[in-house]
């Protein structure tokens, strides 16, 4: 149409027409491939591709599903490191800083001690327990520990403390709720009620702050037999252990 409206064998309107017809159908070519663009997209889409490597934990849709955008589909981890959370008492809280070293065991993975950092310590503390929540990045290549896991951390501080403690199972309460121990009298040959206060726990030993001198001969075993001032009789010798500093 061109080659005759140039050569005047076709009318001005009728080329203009034709021109219009062209360009009307080079605009529809151009909102079909961006819906050509949309579609290719929206298939891309219905393939999901992780973002990292890891392992799938949790399942939120299943095959078919009609989902929101938006909506998670699954729950990716990663094992190469893992962070442990643990709970530090207000007592000893300032003597543990980032980046401190820190040891780890799992009763689920008897003989395996893991090497962690301190990477995150929390600025309040739990209103119940009155320990501050703190995070340690552990290395974990071989994937030996899982999510879940019940973790006990001992984080190495440069300072030596002389404490007395007693193993927990030795503790017992009065009527009115109060920690107390048994302490023998050999000269009398008798327990008598010694009402203590108690600190923080070390594994299964208790820190007695109050109450203990250090050289009392406490019952560590069979207290619910026992009441105030019965006398009793030593199965074997007494032997005294002394409190010593030990890091923490």
């Amino acid at each position: 149409m061109k080659f005759l409206y140039e050569r005047k064998s076709l009318a001005r309107n009728d080329y203009e027409k034709f021109q219009a017809k062209a360009d009307a159908a080079q605009e529809q070519v151009k909102q079909a491939q961006a819906q050509v663009t949309i579609a290719y997209k929206h298939m891309i889409d219905t393939t999901l591709q992780a973002p990292t490597s890891g392992y799938i934990t949790k399942r939120y849709i299943e095959s078919g599903q009609t989902v929101a955008a938006g909506m998670p589909a699954f729950e990716i981890v990663q094992l190469d490191q893992v962070e442990i959370l643990i709970g530090i008492p207000e007592t000893d809280i300032h003597q543990v800083a980032v980046g401190q070293q820190a040891e780890i065991t799992c009763p689920a993975l008897p003989g395996n001690t893991f090497s962690g950092l301190v990477k995150v310590i929390n600025v309040s503390a739990d209103l119940s327990t009155h320990s501050y929540m703190a995070r340690i990045a552990v290395e974990n290549p071989q994937h030996l520990l899982q999510l879940g896991m019940v973790a006990k951390a001992k984080i190495v501080t440069q300072t030596n403390r002389h404490i007395v403690t007693l193993p927990v199972t030795s503790i017992v309460r009065d009527p009115q709720g109060a920690t107390q121990v048994y302490i023998y009298y050999s000269e009398q040959q008798r327990v008598h009620a010694k009402r203590i206060t108690a600190g923080s726990l070390y594994d299964d030993q208790l820190e007695i702050t109050s109450g203990l001198n250090g050289d009392e001969t406490i019952v560590v075993a069979g207290q619910e037999k026992l009441r105030e001032g019965v006398k009793v009789v030593l199965a074997s010798p007494v032997q005294n252990q002394h409190a010593e500093g030990a890091p923490q």
